[in-house]
């Protein structure tokens, strides 16, 4: 490999002030993007490095973050080619992964009352549906708990 690298690790935690525990009885949580529920308290590393050879013409980045709160991550790998002083092309990965986290309500299946004993007032919060279709609850986007991309990058540089 080349004789420059960088390398930088980093270690990131989440804490939510006055986190909810409950409402008029229900248990309360907070959601996060995908709608899977949020901890009170989350730690998050991520792994950055990458380096070069021949004559830095042909690069090679990694990218690894991982929560460790809730089990699941992403790393992407990408090589590059410098074309031209101004051109290079990039070939890339995107690996995903994650617990299953079906047991987790979803706000979007279901159509069970909104809190109890509200009568006719029915609307999507139902902890009892697992699922409608491909989208499970805990799984709003119905993805799986692997998930690999392959991309490319055509970059020009002024």
């Amino acid at each position: 490999m080349g004789l420059n690298w960088l390398m930088s690790g980093q270690m990131f935690y989440e804490h939510i002030l006055a986190y909810p525990s409950s409402h008029k009885g229900r248990d309360c949580y907070i959601a996060n993007v995908g709608l899977t529920r949020a901890k009170a308290d989350e730690f998050t590393w991520t792994f950055y490095a990458n380096t070069d050879i021949m004559n830095e013409r042909i690069k090679f980045e990694d990218l690894f973050v991982w929560n460790s709160t809730k089990m699941d991550g992403w790393n992407r790998f990408k090589v590059g080619f410098d074309i031209s002083d101004h051109w290079s092309l990039w070939v890339a990965n995107n690996f995903f992964w994650g617990e299953d986290n079906a047991a987790e309500i979803n706000p979007f299946v279901g159509d069970a009352p909104w809190f109890p004993h509200s009568g006719p007032i029915r609307g999507p919060l139902n902890p009892d549906t697992l699922s409608i279709g491909n989208i499970k609850s805990g799984d709003p986007l119905g993805e799986m708990s692997r998930n690999t991309s392959f991309f490319t990058e055509l970059k020009y540089l002024f």
